[in-house]
């Protein structure tokens, strides 16, 4: 899986140092269950998706909905195991980060997430 960072484009400020891509059937079907909770810094963006749930995790999350633009629609923080979020109409992505992480960002809906090497 190839890492690389996002970035809130209305503020300049890095949300993540290292995002991995959950882009295909498998990955995208098991996202983070199994998986260690991520470090700080770290996320997964989930593509095609607009909807998520952390059934059978073991630990929580933080989740930013986004759409083909990279507009934020919706941010669900601390969202604990066994929860689902609704369905997100518009959503074209989701990014999956350790829980708390969106605590001390200054990100809110409407603002622009970019991708960058």
């Amino acid at each position: 899986m190839k890492a690389f960072k996002y970035i809130n484009g209305t503020s300049n400020e890095v949300m993540a140092h290292r995002v991995f891509t959950a882009d295909n059937f498998f990955r995208r079907l098991f996202g983070l269950l199994f998986k260690r909770p991520l470090n700080d810094g770290e996320a997964l963006l989930i593509k095609g998706c607009k909807s998520i749930h952390t059934m059978g995790m073991r630990y929580s999350i933080d989740a930013l909905f986004i759409n083909k633009d990279g507009k934020v629609l919706s941010i669900f923080k601390n969202m604990g195991p066994w929860r689902f979020t609704p369905y997100i109409t518009e959503a074209e992505s989701v990014i999956e980060s350790k829980s708390g992480s969106l605590n001390w960002k200054t990100i809110k809906e409407g603002d622009r997430i970019i991708f960058v090497q």
